[in-house]
């Protein structure tokens, strides 16, 4: 019996092998479209099953994923900002930017030598990234600073009043 379920387990790499995701499931597959349009940022890994000697018999790989590389760049880019280096909780959640945190990020680009997270500025990389990715869709003379502000206008919700009377 354990000769069998040895044998039958299908080995592969799901993350980068189309085949063997589209065998081990939509989620699977899903993920590896995903980082084969470099949308994912890598999380962790550990071991997903062990044998019963106890050594690694799967890896897994966690990923936060997005619909677009742009959305990527971006969340890495305010995540850098929002948290301090190697901070653990940076990644807790993929999904965790909300609009009162656009609304205390700066869109400056990093200069030489600052961190995003004590300088308050977008960091470098990533913002030559999401230019990058932009222009490799075709636009030219992308302003990113004057994007970022529309972005923000758009999301923000002005603090007002209302009386009844």
């Amino acid at each position: 019996m354990v000769i069998d379920i040895i044998t039958s387990l299908e080995s592969g790499d799901a993350c980068h092998d189309t085949d063997i995701a589209s065998q081990w499931g939509l989620i699977q597959l899903k993920t590896n479209r995903f980082l084969n349009f470099d949308q994912c940022h890598y999380i962790k890994s550990s071991c997903a099953a062990k044998w019963f000697w106890g050594s690694c018999m799967r890896d897994k790989h966690e990923y936060c994923c997005y619909d677009q590389i742009s959305t990527r760049i971006f969340a890495e880019g305010l995540k850098e900002q929002m948290y301090p280096p190697n901070d653990p909780a940076m990644w807790d959640s993929c999904n965790d930017i909300t609009i009162n945190d656009l609304k205390n990020i700066s869109f400056r680009k990093c200069l030489e030598g600052e961190q995003a997270y004590r300088d308050h500025c977008f960091p470098a990389s990533k913002y030559n990234e999401f230019e990058a990715a932009i222009r490799n869709n075709g636009v030219v003379d992308f302003d990113f600073q004057g994007a970022a502000n529309q972005a923000i206008n758009s999301l923000a919700i002005p603090n007002k009043v209302c009386e009844v009377k």
